[in-house]
C-alpha cells in the first residue's frame, strides 16, 4: 500500500504544474483533501481488482538509507518549448518518512544535463539547510551522479559541480548513487 505522502507530494507537484503554466493554485487544505480523495480512489480500485506485480519490476524499488542516514532523490525535468525546467528532491529517513523536500523552477534551463545538476545541486542544498549531516544523493543521471565522484566535468556543469562539492565539504558524510529512473519516481 502506498504511503499518503506520495500522494500529497504528487499533489504538490501538479499545484505547482498549475501556478507554473495556468498562474492558479489550490490552498494547501485543497491540496490534502484532493491528495486523500486520490488515495482514496486508489485503495477502492485495489480492492476491485487485484494489482498483478511484473516479477522484473518488483525488484527494482526504493530503498531506505541506513539508520542514522537520511536519503535524498533529485529529478529533474525539461519543458522545450518554454526553454524552463523544474527540479525536485524528496528526502526520507530509514523508516521513508519524509524529512524535507524542494520544488524549484529555472527559466532559460533547456539542457537536461544542466537540469539534473541544479536538481543534484538543491539536494545538497537542501541535506545542508536541514543540517543533515550523513545523506544519501540519488539521482537517475549516471552522468551527474559520476561526476560528484569525480574531479574532470564538462564546461557546461562544471560550476553546478563544484558548487555541490562545496557544499558537500561541509557535511560529515556524503554518499552519491545512481538509480533507476522506475525506482526514482517519488522525486
Amino acid at each position: 500500500m502506498l504511503p499518503s505522502v506520495v500522494f500529497i507530494l504528487w499533489q504538490l507537484w501538479k499545484n505547482h504544474n498549475l501556478v507554473s503554466f495556468q498562474n492558479q493554485s489550490l490552498s494547501f487544505q485543497q491540496v490534502f483533501a484532493v491528495a486523500a480523495h486520490h488515495q482514496e480512489d486508489f485503495l477502492s480500485a485495489q480492492k476491485e481488482r487485484p494489482l498483478i506485480h511484473n516479477m522484473r519490476l518488483q525488484k527494482q524499488h526504493w530503498s531506505p538509507p541506513p539508520i542514522g542516514m537520511i536519503k535524498l532523490n533529485f529529478n529533474a525535468a525539461v519543458q522545450n518549448p518554454s526553454k524552463t525546467c523544474t527540479t525536485s528532491v524528496i528526502a526520507r529517513d530509514h523508516l521513508g518518512n519524509l524529512k524535507g523536500w524542494h520544488n524549484t523552477s529555472f527559466p532559460g534551463i533547456s539542457n537536461p544535463l544542466v537540469a539534473e545538476s541544479l536538481a543534484c545541486r538543491n539536494a545538497i542544498q537542501l541535506s545542508a539547510s536541514y543540517d543533515f549531516r550523513k545523506v544519501i544523493i540519488e539521482g537517475d543521471s549516471q552522468i551527474v551522479i559520476n561526476k560528484c565522484l569525480e574531479t574532470s566535468c564538462p564546461q557546461e556543469i562544471l560550476d553546478i559541480i563544484r558548487d555541490i562539492l562545496s557544499i558537500k565539504s561541509t557535511l560529515k558524510e556524503v554518499n552519491f548513487n545512481f538509480i533507476r529512473g522506475i525506482c526514482n519516481g517519488l522525486a
